[in-house]
């Protein structure tokens, strides 16, 4: 005996010396040889077991068998007994074999030894003894079938719902076809149909391809609506006299085979044909105590004899001879008196009676998502593994490159793939994991995918750019700025220089802008407001002077990477991947995350510098943009909601202090890129001190503007700067007057070397709007905008200025209450900006 055997026996003799006459060790053979199980002989006194309808008769002592293998403690011994009186009971296996442990992984403590297998074998007698050990509110233990040595292998991947006849009253027993796709010696149920529907696939178009190396085929299934039996017998004259017990008529299941067979195309009396008869017996074996029972299914592959008389009874019926027919019959009842049953492995996969193991998961978000995965390296390939094992309906993967020697350090190919394409060889992976998905390899550029006119990204749920490719970014944010149409959720990811850091952008489909934009606003935010809590994100993504040493891997033109290991870039694409579907999925409690445009800052590492600052994501957050299309080249004016907040407490501030009718203004903080035809506006600013302001005109003054804007540059690290001027039109129309017009291509900044063109914003509405906009309602209605770019010139306006009118009223921006006497005169400035209402809206040619 091992040591561990010595140890069990050990503890038997010491319970068994504690408790005299409760336990008695009445043998012990040791093993023969090494390797072999000690069995142990025991009686143990069962007097006063409570005993009820429909439990095992318990005796005031009974005796077991315990067999003890060399894994003792780490694994539990088994428990027989000597008598077939308990065969038939549920978890009663072979007759004699007594199954104590559903999950012995979680179940087995090796602690506790022999006394907690003693301890579970009293608890499992209790239960047996009352009729309670399937207890309603459990799954029922389904009847055990003992599985042969045949090839054959199931899996049932398709529901039976209401096909099963107990799931309606006097249905009887049900006949149907498992359609299967068969793959060697696979099948795959994929479906369920009756025989007459079965029936209508021809022997010469069936077996037909369902794709790669399947075939379709059919296998018999017959649903009893009572259990014949607790385990299933191992000779066919038991299990079809079972089967008639419970309603199986015997010329209806020989027809049924009968009619398998003949739509398979098994003509070849002498092999029995390519395809084996296989036949599903299901019965109510599963129930959770409300609804419906479920079915439990196990195979039985017939045997070459039996696949002969089908094929033999499916000529006769071709022939309509009914004596002939009768006899077939009748040697095929006769053979199943003689014929042995070869159970087959059979695996369940039905929504029905499983629960999948992501089900509580995040990433159960995926099932049924139609995905658009750009990049199929490093990142790209675990996310899309992740989908196709999450069961999206289709993932689509994206790239132009080819595997190479190197990238075998972190990505997900083998030294096979190399020289392939890493879309067509990641497609090839990922539908060996799941043939339920379906994956689409494009071997094509991903810029190409957006600039074009097929709108191929329109049609899926989800987009996820793996590529770390700005370009690929600014051609998703063009997109999206051209759109008219809803727009699926994007999901952006990045990975930092040496794979510590990662960022993940969110974009829900109703977002006004996507991972380009989001990026450029994490790179405000962490050079700003967030610059303590997220300095290792700036070092890492937007370091400042900006990174001139680049990774290489390659002799060459390399494309520079990152540094990383396939640990660090796992764990990483893992963690980035996993906030996304943790905000996607909706938590309970809204945080940034929630927001329309977010992003997080996943860590694998602590800051040295800040220990409080853990792993995992932070997550930043921002509102949607008012946005506004700009009228010279259509370009899509984002106007954040921190510049529209500013915009709107100086209009309601000049209100109050100069009066409702007065025209103010400033200066617009943010970029213009035309690559992602976007006009960022990220802060506004009021009017300098030193300007004029009436309400017809507006003349915006110099004091402190050029220092307010090498502020926001110097803060933004040249992210942000001057891009235009804004002006209000109280209760007025949104559209240049004849002096805005005019001035417009000599419109020039109050600040030295401004931009060669500007932006000019002009806010307005009619007396409900401008009311509306400059109440305390929250959130504030907008109001009318009208965008444009002017460029400048260096002779001024292309139209003679128009000049100001006599004898106006001025006022002074900033928080002056009034003008010195001499400045309430008009002045003629090159930057003065002039206003005289159109009577309506007009459409200006600016080019």
């Amino acid at each position: 005996m091992t040591d561990g055997q010595q140890l069990a026996l050990r503890q038997l003799r010491d319970m068994a010396a504690a408790r005299p006459g409760a336990i008695e060790i009445v043998d012990v053979v040791e093993p023969a040889r090494l390797g072999a199980t000690t069995r142990i002989d025991l009686s143990l006194n069962l007097a006063g077991f409570a005993h009820a309808a429909g439990g095992v008769r318990v005796r005031g002592r009974e005796r077991f068998i315990v067999e003890v293998d060399v894994r003792f403690p780490y694994a539990p011994p088994s428990v027989w007994v000597s008598h077939r009186r308990w065969a038939g009971t549920p978890h009663v296996n072979w007759g004699r074999y007594l199954c104590l442990y559903a999950a012995p992984s979680v179940e087995w403590q090796p602690g506790d030894g022999m006394r907690g297998l003693l301890e579970r074998l009293l608890l499992w007698l209790e239960k047996a003894a009352i009729g309670d050990l399937d207890p309603d509110d459990r799954p029922r233990h389904p009847p055990v079938a003992y599985v042969g040595q045949a090839d054959e292998l199931i899996v049932v991947r398709a529901d039976l719902g209401d096909r099963v006849p107990w799931s309606t009253p006097d249905r009887g027993t049900a006949y149907l076809v498992a359609v299967c796709e068969q793959r060697g010696d696979r099948f795959d149920v994929i479906g369920w149909e009756t025989v007459e529907e079965f029936a209508q696939r021809t022997p010469a178009l069936h077996p037909r391809p369902g794709g790669d190396d399947r075939v379709v085929v059919g296998a018999a299934a017959v649903l009893v609506g009572e259990e014949p039996f607790s385990e299933y017998p191992d000779r066919a004259e038991r299990l079809v006299a079972g089967l008639r017990g419970a309603g199986v008529d015997h010329e209806k299941f020989m027809e049924l085979i009968a009619a398998v067979a003949a739509t398979n195309g098994v003509t070849d009396m002498t092999t029995g044909g390519s395809t084996p008869l296989i036949v599903l017996v299901g019965t109510p074996s599963r129930s959770l105590g409300h609804g419906p029972r479920l079915a439990h299914l196990i195979a039985w592959r017939l045997d070459t004899f039996t696949e002969k008389v089908a094929e033999l009874l499916t000529r006769v019926n071709r022939l309509d001879l009914p004596d002939l027919r009768a006899d077939v019959l009748d040697l095929g009842r006769s053979w199943f008196n003689l014929a042995s049953t070869d159970w087959l492995r059979l695996f369940e996969d039905r929504p029905e009676v499983t629960v999948r193991r992501d089900h509580a998961s995040p990433a159960a978000w995926l099932a049924g998502k139609r995905i658009l995965i750009l990049g199929c390296g490093a990142v790209g390939g675990p996310v899309a593994d992740a989908c196709v094992r999450a069961r999206a309906t289709s993932v689509t993967v994206v790239d132009n490159g080819v595997v190479t020697p190197g990238i075998l350090v972190r990505q997900q190919y083998t030294d096979a793939d190399i020289g392939s394409s890493k879309a067509v060889a990641l497609t090839a992976r990922l539908e060996a994991i799941s043939r339920t998905t379906t994956v689409r390899p494009m071997v094509r550029d991903a810029v190409s995918m957006f600039t074009d006119d097929a709108l191929l990204y329109l049609n899926v749920d989800l987009i996820i750019d793996a590529t770390a490719d700005i370009g690929v970014r600014a051609a998703i944010e063009a997109a999206r700025s051209r759109s008219t149409t809803a727009w699926p959720t994007v999901v952006t990811m990045l990975i930092g220089h040496h794979a510590r850091r990662g960022l993940v952008a969110l974009a829900r489909s109703e977002a006004t802008g996507a991972g380009h934009d989001i990026f450029r606003r994490l790179g405000l935010a962490v050079t700003g407001p967030h610059r303590t809590a997220f300095a290792d994100v700036a070092e890492d993504f937007y370091p400042d002077p900006p990174r001139t040493a680049t990774f290489q891997p390659e002799p060459g033109c390399s494309t520079p990477t990152f540094v990383g290991s396939a640990v660090e870039v796992t764990a990483l694409a893992a963690a980035m991947f996993s906030a996304a579907l943790d905000a996607l999925a909706n938590p309970p409690v809204p945080d940034a995350s929630q927001q329309p445009m977010a992003v997080a800052a996943v860590r694998l590492d602590t800051r040295d510098d800040h220990p409080s600052v853990g792993c995992g994501a932070a997550w930043l957050g921002w509102p949607n943009d008012v946005v506004v299309t700009e009228q010279r080249d259509n370009l899509q004016v984002r106007i954040s909601a921190t510049a529209l907040a500013e915009m709107r407490a100086e209009t309601r501030r000049g209100a109050r202090v100069r009066g409702d009718r007065i025209e103010t203004g400033g200066m617009l903080i943010g970029a213009l890129d035309e690559a992602a035809m976007c006009i960022y506006i990220d802060t506004a600013s009021g009017p300098p001190p030193d300007s004029r302001l009436s309400d017809l005109h507006f003349e915006h003054g110099t004091d402190g503007a050029q220092q307010l804007i090498d502020h926001h540059l110097k803060r933004s690290r040249k992210a942000s700067g001057f891009i235009g001027m804004w002006h209000t039109h109280p209760y007025g129309v949104a559209a240049p007057s004849p002096t805005d017009r005019a001035g417009m291509a000599g419109l020039v900044t109050p600040i030295t070397g401004g931009p060669t063109q500007a932006l000019m914003l002009i806010l307005a509405g009619d007396d409900t709007t401008w009311t509306a906009w400059r109440s305390d309602a929250t959130p504030p209605q907008p109001p009318k905008f009208y965008a444009a770019l002017v460029r400048r010139t260096n002779t001024g306006s292309t139209l003679p200025p128009i000049p100001a009118p006599e004898g106006l009223t001025y006022y002074p921006g900033g928080y002056r209450q009034s003008l010195p006497a001499a400045a309430n005169t008009a002045r003629r400035r090159w930057w003065r900006l002039w206003h005289r209402r159109p009577a309506s809206p007009r459409k200006v040619d600016l080019r």
